[in-house]
Order: C-alpha cells, then sequence, then structure tokens
C-alpha cells in the first residue's frame, strides 16, 4: 500500500476488518498516527464525526498525514460488538499497526495510542506496548 492516495482504507476482502484509514492534506507535513480502539465504518470514501476530529487534531500538532489504526480491526460502531466478537483482530491488523506508527515516527511526526482502557480486553493493551517497545507513544490521556 502507498499513501498516494488522498483519501483511503485497508480491508479485509469481506470488510469486516479495517486495518488502516488515511487522509492526506499535506505531504510536505510529518504523519499523526493515531492507534484508536476499535473502526468505525469510515471508509476510503465516508468519514465520521471521529475522523473529523483526528484530522482537526493532527492539522494542530503539525501534520499533514493522518494514519488511523486500531487496537481491534473488527469494524463496529459499538465496542461491546467488539469484545463479545470470537476474532475482533487479525494478524494483518498487527502489521497494519507497526507499520502506521513506524511511518509516523520515520517522518518525524507523532503516534499516539488513544485505544483507552477496553484495550484490556484480551490483553491486547499489554501486546501492543510490547509490539511497539522502543518506540516512543504519546498518549491522549493515561
Amino acid at each position: 500500500m502507498t499513501l498516494a492516495e488522498m483519501s483511503g482504507a485497508t480491508f479485509s476482502e469481506d470488510r469486516a476488518y479495517r486495518r488502516l484509514l488515511w487522509r492526506i492534506w499535506d505531504k510536505a507535513l510529518p504523519i499523526c498516527t493515531l492507534a484508536m480502539l476499535n473502526p468505525s465504518t469510515a471508509s476510503e470514501k465516508k468519514g465520521d464525526a471521529t475522523v473529523t476530529r483526528q484530522i482537526e487534531r493532527a492539522k494542530r500538532l503539525g501534520c499533514g498525514t493522518l494514519l488511523v489504526v486500531n487496537a481491534f480491526d473488527i469494524v463496529a460502531t459499538d465496542p461491546t460488538v467488539m469484545l463479545k466478537h470470537p476474532k475482533p483482530n487479525t494478524i494483518e491488523n498487527d502489521e497494519a499497526i507497526f507499520d502506521a506508527v513506524t511511518k509516523a515516527v520515520d517522518s518525524e511526526g507523532i503516534a499516539i495510542a488513544a485505544w483507552g482502557p477496553k484495550a484490556a480486553h484480551r490483553r491486547r493493551d499489554i501486546f501492543l506496548l510490547d509490539m511497539l517497545c522502543g518506540i516512543q507513544l504519546h498518549a491522549l490521556r493515561i
């Protein structure tokens, strides 16, 4: 996947899982990666209130690209659906998270962990912190 398109998303073939969502407005500026909890229904063509807020956050941080990844990649507008799902995450999601965080760091941008306490489900938060060990992560709140 390249970031050549200004707006896009990568999904599983059945679109049940979203690995990455991106919005680009200035390629000359650094990347902001937000690792949130679980994907909404936002897509390559459709945004939502959360994506709009995060674009504004990325702009305030001086970034020109927003990459959104999630602790769990099952598409669900309600986190309780994700918590009840038998397979809320895929190995492809782990790769997408690592790549998106690395892209932000390599661009001298910022990577923000914004997954909240529900990421403790299946100890996912611990797995992610271990996977991203050695990479500077920021948080919206601890």
